[in-house]
């Protein structure tokens, strides 16, 4: 199935992004289904130790879970709160008006804040990492760390492509955490420019490990186009308003579901709290081969509901609540647009992303 679902997302970008938003029920109805099959037959599964979490071992190693049967489910949207999230987007025009480059400041203050971010270490994946600076972001709050600094980084990898420009970087306010922070890249000359980045700044030895790599669905091999450092319109279907061809380099790159990625270069068995994907329209099969990750994961960034999950349409810094506030407009449009979500069971920024959405509604 996995196979067959390559093959068509080959195809037409909107359709791809229709499947992602259509077949959101099928995703959440076959969860548990492919939660079962993606955990390998010798972990069994453990007794709840909570009403927060359980665990799968494999041997004395105990791996994170969340516990969704126990979990609230989100508040339906009020009448009034759906009139405004209408006006707000335009919806009666038939777009959605939440495309553009986001500022997820309700994230950069949550850990400029926070001393107890639910897990004693940090552990980040940015899948389609690009040319690194998000990761570098991701990593400077989650890990706590002055070395990873967006103005060096930037400064170090010079005038390139880039669609959006780097986020303010706030101060850090607490001691250093331990962690990972994993940046996966499948494009040749990205992979090229973020290793000599952050071997250029130390950060080699810090905990941010960099793999080429591209995530989907299954595992194997796959050809990727080579673009110029900090292309932003390529994915496994190749570049946008590229002409295949002698002058059109591709390379073989290795594919993984995120699952198996995990599994293979992952260390902590901790929950995940930061997983930003941007996968040029590959999102959803990078989700259809995440189950266990998602399992584990605290906050969820994409380009499309996911059990426990509370998400959000992103906005500049404005966030608009899809979660039980769900418009028949988003079946139809398709954009270029990003969705964050958060795991219910984290309660601290699940509530700092519920009351960005009611200022939202006020504005």
């Amino acid at each position: 199935m996995a196979t067959g679902l390559l093959k068509y997302r080959n195809g037409n970008k909107s359709v791809q992004i229709s499947i992602v938003v259509g077949i959101i029920g099928i995703l959440t109805a076959g969860y548990f289904l492919l939660l079962q099959r993606a955990v390998p037959k010798s972990k069994e599964v453990l007794e709840r130790v909570s009403n927060v979490s359980h665990a799968l071992v494999e041997g004395q190693v105990e791996i994170y879970r969340h516990d969704n049967l126990n979990l609230q489910p989100e508040k339906e949207c009020t009448e009034e709160q759906r009139h405004k999230i209408s006006q707000h987007l335009g919806l009666e025009s038939g777009n959605v008006g939440v495309a553009g480059c986001n500022d997820p400041d309700w994230l950069d203050s949550f850990f400029e804040e926070e001393r107890d971010i639910g897990t004693e270490s940090f552990l980040g994946i940015s899948v389609g990492c690009n040319k690194g600076t998000d990761a570098v972001q991701i990593a400077r709050l989650g890990l706590s760390d002055v070395n990873f600094n967006v103005s060096a980084w930037t400064n170090f990898i010079g005038s390139i492509i880039t669609v959006c420009p780097p986020r303010e970087q706030g101060p850090i306010n607490f001691p250093r955490r331990n962690g990972e922070m994993h940046c996966i890249e499948p494009m040749l000359n990205n992979i090229i420019l973020v290793n000599n980045a952050s071997q250029h700044l130390g950060l080699d030895r810090k905990q941010f490990v960099v793999t080429q790599a591209a995530i989907s669905a299954r595992n194997g091999v796959v050809k990727f186009p080579n673009a110029n450092a900090g292309a932003e319109a390529c994915g496994i279907q190749g570049c946008e308003g590229w002409v295949d061809g002698a002058n059109n380099a591709y390379t073989d790159v290795p594919l993984y579901s995120l699952d198996s990625y995990v599994e293979k270069f992952v260390s902590s068995n901790g929950p995940i709290n930061v997983l930003a994907i941007d996968a040029e329209g590959w999102d959803f099969d990078v989700l259809f081969g995440a189950s266990s990750v998602l399992d584990r994961t605290y906050y969820l960034e994409f380009e499309y509901h996911m059990i426990g999950f509370t998400c959000y349409w992103l906005s500049g810094r404005d966030l608009w609540r899809i979660t039980e506030c769900y418009f028949d407009v988003y079946n139809t449009w398709h954009y270029w647009s990003n969705v964050a979500c958060v795991h219910r069971s984290f309660t601290k920024l699940a509530e700092r992303m519920e009351m960005r959405f009611i200022t939202s509604l006020e504005k």
